[in-house]
């Protein structure tokens, strides 16, 4: 048994090198997994952020369009008002 213990001492030492490698390609992995996520995440809220954005702009596009048209119907109900004046000043 104390035989075997010894093997495995002696070989778990020259994998250390090994291990070592083991360790740094799973840290890259993961790594590189993360960046990938936070990659991802940042699309996501780019591309939500112009949605939102062009949303709202087409909002306020529409919203000045309604105005717009009240201010023309406003505009002719200020003329038909003073043409009624000025025929009832005469």
């Amino acid at each position: 048994m104390l035989m075997a213990i010894g093997i495995y001492l002696e070989s778990s030492h020259l994998q250390n090198g090994s291990m070592e490698e083991d360790v740094k390609r799973e840290i890259n992995k993961n790594l590189q997994n993360a960046v990938s996520v936070i990659d991802g995440m940042k699309l996501s809220f780019a591309d939500n952020l112009k949605k939102e954005g062009e949303a709202y702009l087409d909002g306020l596009e529409k919203d000045m369009a309604e105005k717009t048209v009240v201010l023309k119907k406003i505009d002719t109900i200020i003329t038909c008002v003073s043409e009624l004046s000025n025929l009832y000043q005469k």
